[in-house]
């Protein structure tokens, strides 16, 4: 799940019958289940419980004093160092 605190940077639209649609993008992942939680419960549902995922994350790019600089795929939790690694180590 992505962190509460990162930010989506694609406009994404869901579309929901009878309660239009909701702009995901800018959203955090629990951002986005308060607001769908709040369209659900206008009428459609009583007390939704909603869970948003991120199905596919953007590659990553690491460039500078690495052995092996460029693109790579981003996972969960990757950190920094973790990143520096899958570029081979400093140089």
């Amino acid at each position: 799940m992505q962190p509460a605190n990162t930010k989506s940077t694609t406009t994404v639209l869901s579309r929901f019958p009878s309660r239009g649609h909701i702009r995901a993008g800018g959203l955090t992942t629990r951002q986005l289940e308060r607001a769908i939680a709040s369209a659900l419960s206008k009428g459609i549902v009583r007390d939704p419980r909603v869970n948003v995922e991120v199905a596919s994350y953007r590659n990553f790019y690491i460039l500078g004093e690495v052995k092996k600089g460029g693109e790579y795929p981003y996972r969960l939790g990757l950190t920094v160092m973790d990143a520096v690694a899958t570029a081979g180590g400093f140089t």
